[in-house]
């Protein structure tokens, strides 16, 4: 399973995993910058039907599996509550989620589990098709 929360919601979880171009001046944990918009001007953007498609376009250059490989057992963040904002973690959920992995907005009050993190290593997909679109 991924999970996708924000950095006020999850802390210094070990399980964290940043996505986001910028992160808290507390934050010692991991960053994934290749799940983060791509520039500035894409985490400033007002109009989020244009944030869509520039961000469809930029995970489309990604292999899902490899992204997936990567975040199993993770919790992705970024700064934004989804319940007020939009936000690319909303778009990384469907992304995941239509390409055939399991991926949610962590609940902190059902997680009973350790939070722990396996040391699994990444090796690249060689001729792995890469996968388009959220929808």
């Amino acid at each position: 399973m991924i999970y996708t929360s924000n950095f006020s919601t999850v802390k210094n979880d070990p399980r964290g995993l940043a996505v986001c171009r910028s992160q808290p001046k507390w934050w010692s944990g991991e960053v994934e910058i290749r799940l983060a918009p791509a520039t500035w001007e894409m985490v400033r953007m007002k109009d989020w039907d244009k944030f869509i498609q520039m961000f469809a376009l930029q995970v489309k250059k990604l292999d899902v599996h490899e992204m997936a490989k990567l975040c199993e057992g993770r919790i992705l963040l970024c700064w934004e509550n989804i319940e007020k904002d939009h936000c690319h973690r909303e778009l990384l959920l469907r992304w995941f989620r239509k390409n055939g992995y399991e991926c949610e907005e962590y609940k902190p009050e059902l997680d009973k589990r350790p939070k722990t993190v396996k040391n699994v290593s990444v090796k690249a997909l060689i001729n792995s098709p890469k996968q388009l679109g959220f929808f």
